[in-house]
Parts: C-alpha cells; structure tokens; sequence
C-alpha cells in the first residue's frame, strides 16, 4: 500500500509510571485510531524502544484491533545488542512476534556508522539475512538509520545496492554540522536515488527553557533562536515537547515523487545505545573524517 505523508513513531509513549515497559496502552489505542482516521498509515517502531514494550504496543494497539492493509510498519534490528550471528535470526523472529505480523513493510539496520559496517553488521552477515528475509517475504523494503558522515554513507550506499532507504537526521541546525552533516548526507541518498527517512527535522534546545525542559543539543545557534522566538513559537515548534517529526522521501529513480511521512511522538534513538566515540576511527578506513553522532 502506499504511504501518506505523515508517520507515527512509538518511541516514547504515554506511561503509567516510570518504569519504561508500563505503557499505557488505552490512551496509545486512542491516538492510533486518531492518526488513522485522519487518513495517515506509517507506523514506526524498534526492538529496544520501552525496552521491546514498543512492539508489544504495536501488536496490541494497532495490529489486533486494525487490518494488515491499513497501515505500512517499519521496525529496526539492534546492531548495538547484536555480538553473535545467530542473534540476528532470533531477535527478528522475536519482533515478527512480538508485532503480531507475517512481515514489516520496512525494516531497518538500527544506528549504523563506520565501526559497526566494518565489524558486527559485516561479521554478522545483516545486510545478507536481510536480503533472505525479503526473499522469504517477511520484509517489503530493507533500509538502516545511519549516524556518521556523508563520506561512509557514500561507500555503505555503494557496496550494498539491496538498500531501499535510509534514515537520518535533518533540520537546519544539522545541516552542515560536523558529526551529522544533513546536507551532504541527504545529498548522497538522492544522488544513489535511495529512498530518504527524515528524523529531528525539528530540532530542540539543549539549554533549560522556561519549563526546565531539556532537548538534543542543538549548539549556541539554537539558544539564540531560542531565546529570541519567545515562549508561544517555542511551543508550537517543539522545544520543551515530547515530539518529534520524520518522512520519507523517494528515491531520485522512483518517477513521481511521494512523500512517506514519520512523524515521531517520540524524539530519538538512543535506544539503549553506548554513549558516541568520539575517537578517530581505524586506519584502515579509505574515507575522510570519522567521528559519529547518536541520536
């Protein structure tokens, strides 16, 4: 089915309490059926968000209660909690599971860079299991978020033509910074006529606004910005908030373009994921500069 413009992303749901598995899952079925009625149809979800309790809400909010044709899934395997190849088979039996579904519309390598294609991601063989797992029918399009340069998404993009999609970061904050560069990266997937998933197109403050709140570090650029829109358009763009906003974007050979929305109610990728490293990368490395930036 095709996709609309926006996406609902299951990162950070309502809780009844701190503990990251209690989601409440009453008032998530209520904004799924809203986000339906309103006509959008991408959902997005992960194996190590609310601890897995993201795919249960998945299942329980929206696959039992919706049809399989009325909604596109999208949901990503851990390279960070991957250290043997057998996991991988496991871990995505597991989240076919977990969703209650046959198959995920896109599937992706979860916050890949430099280190983890030259050892888990290589070692492990994913790229190939995922390319099995399409085969078999148990993913419509193989994709992977990505936390790097634009040089290593050039050489990844290059030696994996199966990749359907990436997902990056992308606002104007990030747009030529040095551990995220939007721009270049962004240019990259089109020039492979990838298609593009936007994540943090709105980017949050990092200093303490006017409630306390705290969001990713958006640099000394944004507390000027911050402090000069004032309370009311802070708000409505995002500051301070849970939200988040993502899309999808066709690749430069898809004819007419479409735009595949991800909207996140929930804001990054942490996921559990170690702190970035922010140490040069191995010699062996035929590319330009190395450090990443986790989401």
């Amino acid at each position: 089915m095709s996709s609309s413009k926006l996406g609902f992303g299951m990162m950070r749901l309502p809780q009844r309490s701190p503990e990251a598995t209690d989601i409440d899952f009453d008032q998530v079925s209520q904004m799924v059926d809203r986000f339906l009625e309103a006509g959008f149809t991408y959902f997005d979800t992960s194996w190590a968000y609310h601890n897995g309790a993201s795919e249960t809400a998945v299942k329980r909010c929206l696959v039992s209660r919706h049809p399989r044709d009325r909604f596109v899934l999208a949901s990503k395997l851990p390279t960070f909690a991957i250290t043997r190849e057998e996991e991988a088979e496991e871990i995505f039996a597991q989240q076919l599971e977990r969703c209650g579904v046959d198959y995920f519309d896109y599937y992706l390598l979860h916050n890949v860079n430099w280190m983890r294609c030259r050892q888990i991601i290589r070692d492990a063989h994913l790229f190939e299991h995922m390319q099995q797992w399409k085969e078999q029918g148990k993913i419509r399009h193989i994709a992977f978020s990505f936390h790097d340069t634009a040089d290593v998404l050039d050489q990844i993009l290059t030696e994996h033509p199966e990749v359907e999609a990436v997902q990056i970061a992308l606002n104007y904050f990030d747009w030529d910074a040095r551990y995220i560069q939007a721009r270049r990266c962004y240019e990259t997937i089109r020039a492979h006529g990838r298609q593009v998933i936007v994540m943090e197109p709105v980017k949050r403050y990092a200093g303490k606004g006017p409630g306390g709140g705290r969001g990713a570090d958006a640099g000394p650029a944004a507390g000027g910005l911050h402090r000069v829109l004032g309370p009311s358009v802070r708000r409505r763009a995002g500051w301070g908030a849970g939200g988040a906003v993502r899309h999808v974007h066709p690749g430069a050979g898809g004819g007419q373009h479409r735009h595949i929305p991800k909207i996140l109610a929930h804001k990054r990728e942490r996921a559990g994921d170690p702190a970035p490293d922010r140490r040069p990368l191995p010699a062996e490395r035929p590319c330009g500069h190395g450090g990443f930036y986790s989401l």
